[in-house]
């Protein structure tokens, strides 16, 4: 295993991931929510949500699909 894949939306996946430091092991691949969100997309909302992600997964990269 080389990669993992969380979300947001995956209830604490990214706060677990990022406790034990997975991003020294593994690439991560997030996901932006688009319209399983509350919020409506837009360019401001993808950002804020991958800082979030980087901030919860403590690194400062991701793959994000």
């Amino acid at each position: 295993i080389k990669t993992l894949d969380t979300a947001k939306i995956y209830d604490k996946s990214e706060e677990l991931l990022g406790k034990v430091h997975a991003d020294s092991r593994f690439t991560i691949d997030s996901k932006y929510p688009g319209g399983l969100s509350a919020e409506a997309s837009s360019p401001e909302s993808l950002v804020a949500t991958l800082n979030e992600s980087l901030a919860r997964l403590q690194t400062d990269q991701v793959s994000f699909t």
